[in-house]
């Protein structure tokens, strides 16, 4: 629960699996847990699982921080991408040391989101 769904659990579900004593109970929990974020019932019911976990594997390839020494899936990038997934568009800025990630639509958040990571310098 502390990474595998971490931005994904609601705070009822993560109370009742708290409660949970088996590992059969864990396991059936599990199994609901991901039914409910199944994008469409026509589907495998593992496919909304697979990609939660290939999106966790992808941000802590691209998004390791050294100087922390923090994995990517704890980064804002990482958090982002595991969230709702690539962006459309990416901009990026080195000499100005910052990336803008461009998603047309986020079910549930809006359109023309925008997302900016890193700082802006100021003009000298």
């Amino acid at each position: 629960m502390n990474e595998d769904a971490v931005y994904i659990i609601q705070t009822e579900e993560r109370r009742a699996f708290e409660k949970l004593r088996t590992d059969e109970e864990r396991n059936e929990f599990i199994g609901q847990f991901w039914k409910r974020r199944d994008p469409s019932p026509s589907t495998d019911l593992n496919e909304a699982r697979e990609e939660h976990y290939r999106r966790i594997a992808y941000s802590n390839e691209r998004f390791y921080d050294a100087g922390s020494s923090k994995p990517g899936f704890l980064t804002e990038k990482g958090r982002t991408y595991i969230l709702f997934g690539p962006a459309d568009e990416i901009e990026s800025h080195p000499m100005k040391n910052y990336e803008q990630w461009y998603y047309k639509r986020i079910p549930g958040v809006g359109s023309n989101v925008i997302f900016e990571f890193g700082t802006r310098r100021a003009k000298p």
